[in-house]
């Protein structure tokens, strides 16, 4: 067909017919009319600005004739990446969501939180514990230091429990029993208090009495210990009876006779005397020999050391 509206306007004339051919309308008077005129309109439009044009020098910068966001849309991003506000390719970031579930699951991340992690969590900024137990130390894992007993005289022992040490006894080791505040006392093998063994030494030279004779004024050093009745040892002179005491550094000695006691002699000063063991209990620590007696042959000694002597 023809239309003399259209003569001057081939290439709008060619769109109608195309338009006609696709069968979206069918061309009449009326219809190509109404189109020419929106046509027109469009055309006035045209040679004004509006407010909400898309200039290609803004939306087109690199005239290639693809809006500019339009062409980076068509570069796809990385996979699970989305557009974001930025005009960016970007994955989703935990921070850019509201409203997670509490089913949301976080990654494993736990090295993060050990010592030397990025994220090192301190033992001592944790909240506070509470008294639940699981976590105590036992015989077979490490762990936590199990609630203090509040009793001093107690101590952790090794099965993690706090219990009071035992007491030493003569066959189980333990600690020691309560000091008598008593400076004459020691502690002793059977892990009781005792005295100190009865020892002083002689401070003078003194004559030996014969068997059965006494003599006194024998001076030794300070000796509260000792009283009348005593057996003592002395060193290189035998056992003796202590018949009587003048003061704590001077004493009267019987001798009882004795086997291995002298029956003359001078006993020099510095000779230990001790008390023996039905005395004390303990035997003594030294065997006594008379070496000041002079005229004795070698029979006259036993293995043990000590002098026989066959009267007086």
């Amino acid at each position: 067909m023809s239309n003399p509206v259209l003569s001057g306007d081939s290439e709008f004339w060619l769109l109608v017919k195309q338009c006609e051919a696709l069968g979206y309308f069918a061309v009449s008077g009326a219809t190509v009319h109404s189109m020419q005129g929106r046509l027109v309109d469009l055309q006035g439009a045209a040679t004004t600005s509006g407010g909400g044009d898309m200039t290609k020098a803004v939306y087109d910068t690199d005239a290639d004739n693809v809006v500019d966001k339009a062409a980076a849309l068509s570069t796809p991003g990385a996979a699970k990446q989305f557009w974001k506000n930025g005009n960016t390719w970007a994955q989703v970031d935990v921070s850019d969501l509201t409203g997670a579930g509490s089913g949301f699951t976080p990654s494993a991340h736990a090295t993060t939180h050990k010592s030397g992690g990025t994220d090192a969590i301190k033992l001592d900024e944790l909240a506070a514990t509470t008294d639940v137990p699981t976590l105590n130390a036992s015989p077979t894992a490490h762990g936590l230091l199990p609630k203090l007993s509040n009793v001093a005289a107690q101590f952790l022992n090794g099965t993690g429990v706090f219990s009071a040490p035992s007491a030493a006894t003569a066959t189980v080791t333990g600690y020691l029993p309560t000091p008598p505040n008593d400076a004459t006392q020691i502690i002793r093998g059977d892990a009781t208090w005792g005295a100190l063994p009865a020892f002083t030494v002689t401070t003078a030279s003194f004559t030996c009495p014969a068997f059965f004779a006494s003599v006194a004024g024998v001076l030794i050093a300070s000796a509260p210990w000792l009283a009348v009745g005593d057996t003592v040892f002395i060193a290189l002179a035998g056992k003796f009876i202590v018949s009587a005491k003048a003061s704590n550094t001077s004493i009267t000695i019987w001798n009882d006779g004795s086997s291995g006691n002298a029956s003359s002699g001078t006993i020099a000063a510095g000779a230990g005397v001790r008390m023996v063991a039905e005395d004390i209990g303990e035997a003594p620590v030294y065997p006594y020999q008379d070496h000041f007696l002079v005229g004795l042959d070698a029979s006259s000694t036993n293995n043990t050391g000590k002098r026989h002597h066959h009267g007086s």
